[in-house]
């Protein structure tokens, strides 16, 4: 997922002045104000920024204070804002396996089959910017790692009984990936089917639903 409202706030015509206060309450206005609006997706963009940002923003005085609330309020329209995610996909079209779904679809495999995941030495999939990331299972631990172990992400992993798994934020030196999750954070996993060298994957956060493939060697 790519963080694309900052250069969309940075190129309308709203005065940026932010300010950080009340985010959570003006991301839910933002989104609903997305859901309700009929128009054209790029019109809904602007609108909704001036309707919903215009005030706040008034407030900010620093650059680095104003780019922070733009990259946090991007992150939990991601997390949270179906219609938000439709605008931007159409928009930024998203590369790899990544594929939004309206349901989470059920497991067509054994407990199992699926208790086989953690057997393999190497996993990786596709980031939805085209890049390979690099998945180690040691010890109750999902290591993450991008752009030759440039970056890393660690999470804990814990295993259900029926396909589904979930895992939970614990550190990161990637620049997209720290902001996306804070530390404790949980991830629901459900392993849907495999074919082949792969696991075809869904993940959920709060209201929306992934759905990539999980490769292995």
């Amino acid at each position: 997922m790519k963080l694309k409202i900052v250069k969309l706030l940075l190129l309308s015509l709203i005065p940026i002045k932010f300010a950080t206060a009340q985010s959570k309450k003006l991301n839910q206005e933002y989104c609903d104000c997305l859901v309700k609006n009929s128009d054209i997706d790029s019109v809904k963009i602007q609108q909704c920024l001036t309707q919903v940002l215009y005030k706040p923003l008034s407030k900010i005085k620093s650059e680095q204070a104003i780019k922070d609330f733009l990259l946090k309020f991007d992150i939990n329209l991601q997390k949270d804002c179906p219609e938000y995610v439709r605008i931007m996909q159409k928009t930024y079209p998203v590369k790899g396996d990544w594929v939004k779904l309206e349901m989470n679809p059920p497991s067509k495999l054994s407990s199992e089959k699926c208790q086989g995941l953690t057997k393999h030495q190497m996993l990786y999939y596709l980031e939805s910017s085209g890049d390979t990331t690099q998945v180690k299972i040691v010890d109750g631990i999902w290591l993450e790692l991008l752009k030759q172990n440039k970056y890393f992400s660690k999470l804990q992993l814990s295993l259900k009984n029926n396909c589904e798994f979930v895992l939970t934020f614990i550190e990161s030196n990637d620049p997209i990936k720290s902001n996306m999750s804070t530390k404790g954070e949980k991830y629901n996993y459900r392993i849907v089917d495999q074919i082949a060298n792969y696991y075809i994957v869904t993940v959920s956060k709060s209201k929306i639903i992934y759905q990539f493939n999980l490769y292995f060697k």
